[in-house]
């Protein structure tokens, strides 16, 4: 395929932003085929991701796995396996589908990859699916594994918080919140868990006022 093919390619895929242009089945058959029609490795991974946002506007869930499954029978996509089993995770974690997108992400930790991204989101991923699962305690290990991956994202903080608060370390919770807020620069999602941690456990908090002031020296509450 030549460079000029591949400019194609990307014009019909580009088709297929939801939020530019709503998604209809022209555009949905156009970019799965582009998955199975080009053939160079990279390019048919470039082609999923794409039609992984089509999908995701179009609610189009199942056929999405669909496709991620049969790419994972092609014998030369075997050094973007972490990248299916990932997306795939995603797209039914994206649709609460949360024992769904387990799997798919302790298959892809399977995996070894030089993939920092990859290797990060797999695991605060994976963490967060089994607190909706009602395990903290496996999630608070994948939360610690991302952390030693990259410590200065607050994601895995914040779903390390979110651990500890379910296992009732609310101290711990707390402190992790507050980390989570100061990487963040202020996004709104810490905050929230923090404010509501506060509001609901200040019964286990033994030292409320310590706690508070704190968290004000750390410029995580006014």
């Amino acid at each position: 395929m030549s460079d000029d093919d591949g400019d194609e390619v990307n014009l019909v895929l580009n088709r297929g932003v939801g939020d530019i242009i709503p998604v209809n089945d022209e555009i949905m058959d156009d970019a799965r085929g582009c998955v199975y029609s080009l053939q160079e490795p990279w390019q048919k991974m470039k082609a999923l991701r794409q039609l992984f946002v089509i999908c995701h506007a179009a609610g189009k869930i199942d056929l999405y796995l669909k496709t991620t499954e049969d790419m994972r029978q092609m014998p030369e996509m075997t050094p973007f396996r972490t990248d299916v089993l990932f997306f795939a995770g995603s797209m039914c974690e994206d649709d609460c589908r949360y024992d769904q997108a387990l799997e798919y992400y302790l298959r892809c930790l399977e995996f070894d990859t030089d993939n920092d991204w990859i290797r990060y989101n797999r695991a605060v991923n994976a963490a967060f699916c089994y607190l909706m699962k009602g395990d903290p305690f496996k999630a608070k290990d994948h939360c610690q594994d991302a952390i030693v991956i990259n410590a200065d994202n607050w994601l895995a903080w914040k779903n390390l918080g979110m651990a500890y608060e379910a296992i009732d370390d609310v101290r711990e919770a707390a402190n992790c919140y507050a980390r989570a807020i100061r990487l963040s620069k202020g996004d709104a999602g810490p905050i929230v868990y923090l404010r509501q941690l506060i509001k609901r456990r200040s019964g286990q908090i033994k030292n409320l006022k310590t706690l508070r002031e704190d968290l004000m020296e750390k410029g995580v509450l006014v």
